[in-house]
């Protein structure tokens, strides 16, 4: 184990990160991991608050939480992040300079919503943003992001999804009410 006294960050070898009592990054391969409510906030917080602060300084990202009913939830970190990084990663060439993510519950799932104050998309191409090799305004791209993230998500039950009418991008994660309703 390999421990920085400044950082409070310590990292073992099997690509677990603790931060205080958390563990993060269990699942780099393709797998499942049961977190709590609170370890899912902390990842959320610690991968968009810091991570993005790093590549992106003048990006500004806010975060807020209503998850009230929510105990546990079973996910893939692995793929999660990197579905929601591809989105981040759209709004920030669209030129946003602030980007919200809201989580919540909503009939039995987590709901990740991705919000931002960027350029937005034309109307005419909002149908087919998930398709393979569809890119918009964004020369040297090959149209890959938003597809995989998607297919990722579902290959997890899960799903992504454009809110046309709120211009966002929302994540649905089921869990088990009765699990999460469990003392």
């Amino acid at each position: 184990v390999t421990s920085s006294a400044t950082s409070g960050v310590s990292t073992t070898s099997s690509t677990t990160v603790s931060v205080g009592t958390f563990k993060l990054f269990k699942s780099f391969k393709n797998e499942t991991n049961t977190m709590t409510q609170e370890e899912f906030c902390f990842m959320i917080d610690f991968i968009f608050q810091n991570g993005f602060k790093v590549k992106y300084p003048k990006t500004k990202i806010e975060i807020t939480k209503d998850l009230k009913d929510l105990k546990t939830v079973t996910i893939n970190e692995y793929l999660l992040i990197n579905s929601m990084y591809a989105l981040i990663e759209n709004s920030i060439e669209a030129n946003a300079s602030i980007i919200t993510i809201v989580l919540k519950t909503i009939n039995g799932s987590v709901v990740i919503d991705i919000k931002d104050n960027g350029k937005g998309l034309n109307c005419s191409v909002d149908d087919y943003i998930f398709d393979k090799n569809f890119s918009y305004n964004k020369p040297g791209h090959y149209g890959l992001g938003l597809f995989l993230a998607k297919n990722w998500l579902e290959s997890i039950s899960s799903k992504l999804d454009f809110i046309k009418k709120e211009n966002l991008m929302r994540i649905s994660i089921p869990y088990n009410k009765e699990i999460c309703n469990a003392v």
